[in-house]
């Protein structure tokens, strides 16, 4: 009987542990894209750099300091490392922890004898535990396995943001530099029209023209310089808008991009690889991946067989 019994043991523990390994899901996403061109070798963190493919020194700073400096950054940056602590005290309850205590103490002890006076004992103690709990069950391996999926997904949340407010700065800084053409252009009309006012009312006042073609031409003039000040207004709000993106004061970037400068020539070019690989590469639809992955490694295991200790002191 005895010898039955150790035999079923190993069924025992092995029905007490905790589920199967986590399985990515499969996508099924198709190998090209409709209508796809050729492209060049797959880059996975193409997309990530391409800020650089604008050849913009100005644009290329701007995000550096994005990257280095934005409060969203910082505090998505600070849940990654809260993340990154969760996960070494995961892999610290799977070793022994040792922990040890001392005192002393002094006590009075009155004389037996009819004198007055008293006895002085020091007393002293000392001891030392140590204590580990046996994963018989995979759970704390299941609890590190949660905690390092939780620590990718934190990564990839990081990731997803960065991406996002690089995205956001670049749309910003070609929507600033458009606007400041658009104000260059909006200036050169009215000086042109100006130069066409003053051409019609030198012909009204000879004589040869109407003064219908004169309030034309005024009114025009007066259409376009009124337009100047809503573009200005705009291009200040869009460097408020980059100068917090870059985590600095709202009006710090007015000397280094107040200067109107012309649109980068260069476009970057960006490879996908297959729709499979561009969904794998987005970091919102990872940090969801590991989610799932960690939700399914802290599923909780049966409440009988979850732990084994051992003490000794």
């Amino acid at each position: 009987m005895r010898k039955f019994l150790f035999a079923l043991l190993p069924l025992a523990i092995a029905g007490c542990a905790v589920g199967p390994d986590y399985e990515a899901p499969d996508t099924g996403a198709p190998e090209t894209f409709a209508n796809a061109l050729p492209q060049a070798a797959d880059d996975s963190h193409g997309e990530q750099r391409f800020w650089q493919g604008f050849d913009d020194p100005q644009l290329a700073t701007l995000v550096q300091q994005t990257l280095l400096a934005n409060h969203d950054l910082q505090a998505a940056l600070a849940r990654y490392e809260g993340a990154e602590a969760l996960l070494r005290g995961a892999r610290r309850e799977q070793w022994p922890s040792i922990t040890a205590s001392a005192g002393a103490a002094e006590q009075h002890l009155a004389a037996v004898e009819r004198t007055s006076s008293a006895e002085r004992v020091e007393v002293y103690q000392a001891g030392v535990a140590a204590r580990w709990e046996l994963d018989l069950f995979g759970r704390l391996r299941r609890a590190t396995e949660s905690r390092v999926a939780e620590l990718d997904a934190a990564g990839a949340d990081l990731a997803a943001l960065q991406v996002a407010l690089v995205g956001q700065l670049a749309s910003g800084y070609f929507e600033l530099r458009g606007l400041q053409q658009q104000y260059l252009i909006a200036e050169q009309n009215v000086a042109n029209q100006q130069a066409l006012l003053d051409i019609v009312s030198s012909r009204v006042e000879a004589g040869r023209g109407t003064a219908f073609d004169q309030v034309r031409a005024q009114a025009q003039l007066d259409t376009t310089r009124a337009a100047l000040p809503a573009i200005d207004s705009a291009v200040q709000v869009t460097l408020h808008r980059l100068a917090v993106l870059t985590g600095q004061p709202p009006a710090a970037l007015r000397d280094t991009l107040g200067v109107p400068a012309p649109l980068p020539d260069a476009l970057p070019s960006v490879p996908v690889g297959s729709p499979g690989d561009a969904l794998r590469r987005r970091p919102d639809i990872r940090a969801a991946e590991r989610r799932l992955a960690a939700a399914r490694a802290s599923a909780s295991p049966p409440p009988t067989c979850s732990r084994a200790s051992a003490w000794t002191g």
